[in-house]
């Protein structure tokens, strides 16, 4: 039957809505291993890195025009009944009108086929510090601040206004204790804190969130060979699960949540291995290999049938580079990246490329890390369920994304 029922509409859309807070194959920005625990002497660093990525894509299917008819059709089955108790189809005339502005409303909110998303991925930057400081022989106390997760993106107001805003700060507290030689052992605390976090859409209205954090742990271990001067260091971090109070600050046609609620950002559990291999004195070949276990860290709530906001995939990242010295004071380093993704609304890319050229110039105890990051970001096509009306469509091409990265390190 074309003409759609209330319950049915506003299900489809609330299906929507569910897909709009989610991000595909979670929402990494900045995840480095603890590599600086094992620096020479006491040692400090400071990092900043600036992200610039270019996505957008165009609406190929919409249930606007089904909804358009649908209005249409329910508008005209009530102009033909003479009063409002007689029956056609077994509803009366305001039952119709009523259907008409249901489906009217509906379709007042779904994109039109071929509007443009806009830019939705926002720029952003990113900022680190670490230290590490050696007690004796086989003790060392290192803290690192990193943000290794974010969120920041935007949908034109004629595509869902679809919108997030959400930062992941980290302080990692470490210990390493040298057993021999070769081995060693470090672990310790993660304190994880998200800031005050905004999303929201067009249909459900606007969201804020109060800052809140939790701690997890990371540990590891570091292995270095004498004969082949090999260099293997491995790094596990826990999952974390942080609930923030959420409340609706602007009302949408389509929902409205009184009172405060409970927002779950998990981040997950991820293991990180990272190989060093000197080919000669002056060069040397390097890989790193993370798999962090998004598929058990979704983005939750206290909201009865929206208990669940995404469905995220696992994500795995190889790098596989090459580093040259070219003399005392300057170092120069390529890499390739392959890193797996699966497309969802605020994340519309599957599997993206990258490579990165950096420089490394000592000065006298500094030293200064300087590159450039093009990421190439595959094709893909997102779907968002609106129901019996039929799906919004979405196709993301030839997006791409460039990053700058700088550390300035000093030891002591």
């Amino acid at each position: 039957m074309l003409i759609q029922s209330k319950k049915n509409i506003i299900t489809g859309l609330l299906a929507a809505s569910v897909s709009s807070i989610s991000a595909a194959s979670g929402f990494d920005r900045g995840v480095v291993p603890p590599d600086f625990l094992f620096e020479k002497g006491d040692f400090a660093q400071f990092s900043f890195a600036s992200a610039m990525p270019s996505v957008s894509g165009k609406v190929t299917a919409s249930p606007k025009a089904t909804l358009q008819a649908q209005a249409a059709q329910a508008q005209g089955a009530a102009n033909m009944l003479p009063d409002d108790t007689t029956l056609l189809n077994g509803l009366t005339r305001p039952q119709y009108q009523a259907l008409a502005a249901q489906a009217s409303g509906a379709a007042a909110l779904m994109p039109s086929v071929g509007a443009d998303t806009g830019k939705i991925a926002q720029d952003y930057t990113r900022t680190g510090l670490s230290f590490k400081q050696d007690y004796s022989d086989k003790i060392t106390f290192g803290m690192q601040l990193t943000q290794p997760a974010g969120l920041n993106v935007q949908y034109a107001q004629d595509v869902l206004g679809a919108n997030i805003d959400m930062e992941v700060s980290a302080i990692d507290a470490l210990v390493k204790y040298q057993i021999d030689e070769s081995i060693s052992v470090f672990a310790g605390p993660r304190l994880q804190y998200v800031g005050e976090s905004t999303f929201g859409n067009n249909s459900n209205g606007s969201f804020e969130a109060d800052s809140a954090e939790e701690v997890g742990y990371t540990l590891g271990m570091g292995y270095k060979n004498a004969d082949y001067h090999t260099q293997f260091l491995v790094s596990y971090t826990s999952a974390i699960e942080i609930a923030q109070t959420a409340k609706q600050v602007e009302v949408g046609p389509l929902l409205t949540i009184p009172g405060e609620q409970e927002f779950y950002v998990n981040t997950p559990a991820q293991i990180q291995l990272a190989v060093k291999q000197p080919l000669s004195q002056n060069s040397m070949l390097m890989a790193t290999y993370r798999m962090a276990n998004w598929s058990d860290a979704n983005i939750e709530t206290s909201v009865t049938g929206l208990e669940q906001l995404s469905n995220y995939k696992d994500v795995e990242a190889y790098v596989l580079g090459y580093g040259h010295k070219v003399n005392n004071e300057l170092s120069l380093l390529g890499s390739y990246t392959r890193q797996t993704g699966s497309a969802s609304l605020y994340s519309p890319t599957n599997d993206r490329d990258g490579l990165a050229f950096l420089g490394r110039y000592h000065l006298n105890d500094f030293r200064v890390d300087a590159g450039v990051i093009y990421y190439q970001l595959q094709d893909a096509v997102t779907t968002i369920p609106g129901g019996a009306a039929g799906d919004i469509e979405m196709e993301f091409e030839g997006n791409d994304a460039l990053a700058y990265t700088m550390r300035i390190g000093y030891s002591f």
